[in-house]
């Protein structure tokens, strides 16, 4: 999994990427998604490895551990993204966390005999339209962490509502 090179200034290493791991792929689609620079390094740490479950960012500049987590470096990465998409942090950075929040606890941990856990989803994109959770039609780290965790979840998408199906379809098709 690789991201593309940017003429971006800073530039960041993501370390302990692993293939079918779902905090890896949200990193990796988010680094693409905001045009972020990353690098990775080969060799590993394996005391870090084995504390860090999943992904994690340095600074290259002064090789200090930035965070770690697909989602936190999903949220981070549309923070330095170069452009006035930043907006949406100063009119729904409350929402977006609570919709991470969502991601992780409802949609990434639940089991599919929960019935309920896409009725939040789906009042959002029939408030909002069907293509973004926020009005200003700006792909958030919230779009972003839920439609790849269901598109790893879902590979049969008769099982999700219409309109979540839409959702996804939109962003991956």
């Amino acid at each position: 999994m690789t991201a593309p090179t940017t003429a971006s200034s800073s530039s960041y290493e993501v370390m302990n990427l692993k293939e079918n791991d779902l905090s890896s792929l949200k990193v990796t689609v988010s680094s693409i998604a905001y045009d972020i620079k990353l690098t990775t390094n080969k060799s590993t740490n394996d005391k870090l490895s084995k504390f860090l479950h999943g992904p994690a960012i340095k600074s290259e500049r002064n090789n200090d551990i930035v965070l770690f987590g697909g989602n936190a470096i999903c949220k981070s990465l549309s923070l330095l993204q170069n452009n006035n998409n930043n907006s949406i942090w100063i009119q729904y950075g409350s929402e977006i966390d609570k919709w991470l929040e969502y991601e992780r606890a409802i949609l990434h941990c639940a089991n599919d005999k929960n019935k309920n856990k896409f009725t939040k989803l789906e009042k959002k994109l029939e408030l909002n339209g069907i293509y973004y959770l926020f009005k200003e039609n700006i792909l958030s780290p919230a779009d972003i962490c839920i439609i790849t965790t269901l598109s790893q979840q879902n590979k049969d998408d008769a099982a999700l509502p219409k309109i979540i199906q839409e959702y996804m379809n939109y962003h991956l098709c």
